[in-house]
C-alpha cells in the first residue's frame, strides 16, 4: 500500500470491518513474511539430511544441542530484518489504530475493536489472535507457518513461533507467555484454544498449537450465527425503539429506565430481577428496554439449565458481546442454586466482565444467597398484563398483515381467552393469515379467526390427562327449563366481563382468590351437565376438556398433586375450561385422620381446593351425588346448576331434536306418543335413538317405532327396568297415523 493511499485511509477511516480486519491481518503477515526472508537465508533442512539425522543417531542429537547453546537460552532472536519488521509492524499499528478511531466517530461498526474492547486485550493479545488466525484464512499460511517452525510441522502457529515474531526482547517474551495463561483475556473468554483437549492447561507448552476459536472467527468475519454450543439454547429478540413496557404502569417504567440509564459506563452494573407469573411478558419488557439503547435481546432459555458446565457463561455472555445484545437470562438464579464451586466461580468471572444491560427472568422473587460477585441485584416485580394492555398485543400483533375487526371487543375477547404477550405475536400472525386464506375479501380479522389461532397455538397440551370435547352444540340444541338457561347465560357473563368487573371496577382488589368462574352442575345420569358444558364452551369460544380421572388419581403419595400441577398449569396456558365429571370421587369429603392415607387424602383435596381458587378460568364440576361433595367446595362455586329429569314438554322437544334431518323415518313414527311414555333423561332417549337407526341400517329399511321399541326394551333393561305389554302397545302401536 503506498503512503498516500494510506494517509487516505487515516483521513477517512475504515469504510467497514471486513476491511479494518485485513489491515490488521497485513500488519501480522508483515512479520510472518519478515521471518520466512530470514528463514530462507539459513540453510534448509530438506529431507535427506533428515535422513542423515536419522542414521547419525545420537552424534546427531549432540550436535543438534550444540548448535541450539550456541545462542542464550529464553532470549528471541536479535536479527536485524525482524527487528526492522517489528519496528513497520508498531508504525501500521498506530496508523490502523488513527484509522479506527475515525471510521467509530462516523458510526462504522468495526468488529475486531468490539472484540477487543469487551476481552479487555492488549496489543499482544491482538496480535496471538490475529497470527493464530492466518492459516484459518488461507491454507498457504499453514505451510509458511510449517517451514518457520523447528521441527518442520505445518498447521498452526505455536507459542514458539509467536516469542519469535512479536517478542522484541526477553522482557517481553515472558510477557508473551502470561498472556496466554488459563486467566488471562484470550483463554478466559474462548478466543483461542488448545487443542487436544488441554484447554484446561495453565499453559501452552511452546510447541502447541494455537487456534482462534470457530465462533469468533466466524463472527469477525461477519457471520452473526450464534455460538453452535449453545444454538439451541439462545435466541435473539429485536423489537422497535420505540417499544414500551406494556405489563409496567407509567411511572414505574420510568423509574426502570433511569436506573438503567444511570448503570455505570466501566464496570459491571445492577442485575435486574423481573420476577411475574409465566407469561406476563417479562421478555417483552427486557426487549422493549434494551431497544431505547438500540439493543437487541439476547434471551437464554431454562433448558440451558441441563447443560451446566463451567465454560457456558463466558460463551453465553460472548455471545450476547457479539450480538450487541442486552442479556435476559431466563431463570439466572436457579442456574446458580446448588451448582458446584467452580461453575459458581466461573459465573461470576463472566458477569464481571459483562458490561451491558443484564435481566434476569423468573416466577419468584430472586434467591438472595445466590450472590454474584460485585453485581447488585434489583427485584422489579412485573404484575400479569390486563385486558386493555393484552388488547394492545393483539392489534400489534396483526396490524402489519391485516386490522382487526373495529367492532370486536377486544378487552373482553383477552379476558376470555388468556395468551401471555409473546404468544400473542405468534397468534395474530397466524390469525391474518388464517384471515386471508378462509376470507379473502374479508377486510377484517374477524374474532372466528382469531379463537382458531389460539386454538391452533395451544392445542394438544392436556392431552394426557384430558379429553377434548370437539362438539360444538349450540344453546337450540339444549333443552332445558328457563331459569336454568339463564343461568347457565349468567354464568357466560361472569366469564365474558370478568375484565371489567375485576379490573375495571377494582374487585381485584378486594379478592385476593376465586376470581375465576366455578360451578357445579348436579343431577341424575344423561340430564344434559356435559351438553350444557359444551354449550357454554361454543359460546365463549373456549376448548373444553374432560378430566380423566383415571390419569389423574395416583394410588403413590404426592403423584396426584403432581399431575392436578399440570393439569392446571397447561389448561391456564390453554385458556381451557376444565369439566370434572363425578366430581365428587375428587372432591369428596375430607375426613377424620386415622393413619397416614387419610392425612395424605386430605392434602390431596386441601390442595385441588387450593388450585380451584387460583384458576382463573372456568372450571365446571359435575356430579350426581353432590351431597358427597366437601362443603368448602361447595361454598366457593359461583353457580349451582341443577340439571333435572325432563318432563313431557321437555322431552318432546329432545326427541324433535334427535332425528337428524337426513335419517329416513317411517310414517309410524310417532313423537307425541314417545314423549308420554317413555320417561327417560335424554341420554336415555338419545342412545334409544342411535340404537333404533343401527337396526333400521341393518335391514335397509326407514327408522320406525318397531325398531324404537326394540331399542327403548334394550334401554330399559339397563336400568333395571321391563315394559309390561300393555305399556308397549300403548306407546308403539304401529297403525299408519291419517293424512
Amino acid at each position: 500500500m503506498s503512503s498516500a493511499q494510506a494517509a487516505s485511509i487515516v483521513d477517512v477511516g475504515f469504510t467497514c470491518s471486513n476491511s479494518h480486519l485485513r489491515a490488521e491481518l497485513e500488519r501480522v503477515e508483515w512479520l510472518v513474511r519478515a521471518a520466512t526472508e530470514v528463514r530462507e537465508t539459513e540453510v534448509p533442512v530438506q529431507p535427506e539430511h533428515a535422513r542423515q539425522w536419522r542414521q547419525r543417531g545420537v552424534g546427531g542429537i549432540v550436535e543438534t544441542v550444540d548448535t541450539i547453546l550456541t545462542g542464550t537460552l529464553l532470549e528471541p532472536e536479535a536479527r536485524p530484518e525482524l527487528q526492522s519488521a517489528r519496528e513497520r509492524g508498531e508504525a501500521l499499528r498506530s496508523r490502523n489504530a488513527a484509522s479506527a478511531r475515525v471510521a467509530q466517530a462516523r458510526g462504522v461498526c468495526l468488529r475486531l475493536e468490539r472484540l477487543a474492547d469487551y476481552a479487555a486485550l492488549e496489543p499482544q493479545d491482538r496480535d496471538l489472535l490475529l497470527l493464530s488466525m492466518l492459516p484459518a484464512l488461507d491454507s498457504r499460511f499453514s505451510d509458511l507457518l510449517g517451514y518457520l517452525l523447528p521441527d518442520h510441522r505445518g498447521g498452526w502457529p505455536t507459542l514458539e513461533l509467536a516469542e519469535r515474531l512479536l517478542a522484541v526482547d526477553g522482557h517481553a517474551r515472558w510477557r508473551l507467555r502470561s498472556r496466554l495463561g488459563a486467566q488471562a483475556p484470550l483463554r478466559r473468554h474462548d478466543l483461542l484454544r488448545l487443542p487436544d483437549g488441554r484447554q484446561s492447561d495453565p499453559l501452552p507448552a511452546p510447541r502447541q498449537p494455537l487456534q482462534p476459536d470457530p465462533r469468533v472467527l466466524a463472527f469477525l468475519l461477519g457471520d452473526d450465527a450464534p455460538d453452535e454450543r449453545i444454538a439451541a439454547y439462545v435466541r435473539v429478540v429485536r423489537v422497535g425503539g420505540d417499544a414500551g413496557g406494556p405489563t409496567l404502569p407509567s411511572e414505574r417504567l420510568a423509574a426502570l429506565i433511569d436506573l438503567l440509564e444511570a448503570q455505570p459506563v466501566q464496570g459491571p452494573g445492577a442485575i435486574i430481577h423481573l420476577a411475574g407469573p409465566a407469561g406476563c411478558g417479562k421478555k417483552m419488557l427486557a426487549a422493549a428496554l434494551a431497544a431505547r439503547q438500540g439493543r437487541p435481546l439476547l434471551v437464554v432459555e431454562r433448558a440451558l439449565l441441563e447443560l451446566a458446565t463451567p465454560g457456558l457463561p463466558a460463551i453465553v455472555l460472548r455471545e450476547a458481546m457479539m450480538q450487541r445484545a442486552a442479556v435476559y437470562w431466563d431463570g439466572l438464579d436457579d442456574w446458580m442454586s446448588g451448582r458446584s464451586p467452580p461453575l459458581q466461580h466461573a459465573m461470576r468471572q463472566a458477569l464481571a466482565d459483562y458490561r451491558p444491560w443484564l435481566f434476569s427472568g423468573g416466577c419468584d422473587d430472586w434467591r438472595h444467597h445466590c450472590r454474584l460477585g460485585r453485581r447488585p441485584v434489583v427485584e422489579v416485580t412485573v404484575p400479569t398484563p390486563d385486558a386493555a394492555q393484552l388488547a394492545a398485543c393483539w392489534r400489534d400483533a396483526t396490524s402489519a398483515f391485516k386490522p382487526i375487526d373495529p367492532d370486536l371487543d377486544l378487552e373482553s375477547f383477552t379476558a376470555t381467552v388468556r395468551l401471555p404477550p409473546a404468544a400473542i405475536e405468534a397468534a395474530g400472525a397466524t390469525a391474518a393469515a388464517l384471515s386471508r386464506l378462509r376470507e379473502p375479501r374479508a377486510p377484517f380479522v374477524s374474532r372466528r379467526m382469531l379463537l382458531a389461532a389460539a386454538r391452533q397455538l395451544h392445542s394438544g397440551g392436556l392431552s394426557a390427562l384430558a379429553r377434548r370435547i370437539r362438539a360444538r352444540p349450540g344453546w337450540d340444541d339444549l333443552v332445558l327449563p328457563d331459569s336454568r338457561r339463564k343461568a347457565l347465560r349468567d354464568l357466560c357473563h361472569h366469564v365474558r366481563y370478568r375484565h371489567k368487573v375485576m379490573a375495571q371496577w377494582g374487585f381485584d382488589r378486594t379478592l385476593m382468590l376465586g376470581r375465576g368462574v366455578s360451578a357445579l352442575f348436579s343431577g341424575p345420569p344423561g340430564t344434559g351437565k356435559t351438553m350444557a358444558a359444551a354449550v357454554l364452551a361454543t359460546e365463549l369460544g373456549l376448548d373444553l376438556y374432560h378430566v380423566d380421572l383415571s390419569q389423574v388419581v395416583s394410588k403413590y403419595i404426592g403423584e396426584t398433586e403432581k399431575h392436578l400441577a399440570r393439569l392446571f398449569d397447561e389448561a391456564e396456558a390453554n385458556s381451557a375450561i376444565l369439566f370434572f365429571d363425578e366430581a365428587d370421587a375428587l372432591f369428596g369429603k375430607r375426613t377424620e385422620v386415622r393413619d397416614s392415607h387419610d392425612r395424605y387424602a386430605n392434602l390431596e383435596t386441601s390442595y385441588l381446593l387450593q388450585r380451584v381458587d387460583e384458576y382463573e378460568g372456568l372450571v365446571i364440576l359435575a356430579s350426581n351425588l353432590p351431597r358427597n361433595m366437601d362443603e368448602a367446595f361447595v361454598r366457593r362455586l359461583r353457580f349451582i346448576v341443577p340439571f333435572t329429569v325432563p318432563d313431557r314438554t321437555q322431552r318432546l322437544a329432545i326427541w324433535q331434536r334427535l332425528l337428524p334431518a337426513r335419517t329416513p323415518r317411517s310414517d309410524d313414527i310417532d313423537l307425541e306418543r314417545l314423549a308420554d311414555g317413555i320417561e327417560l333423561s335424554g341420554g336415555y332417549l338419545r342412545n334409544i335413538a342411535v340404537s333404533a337407526a343401527y337396526l333400521a341400517a341393518a335391514e335397509d329399511v326407514a327408522v320406525g317405532m318397531r325398531h324404537l321399541s326394540a331399542a327403548t326394551q334394550r334401554e330399559y333393561a339397563k336400568v333395571g327396568r321391563v315394559f309390561e305389554d300393555e305399556e308397549l302397545e300403548s306407546i308403539f302401536r304401529t297403525e299408519r297415523k291419517q293424512p
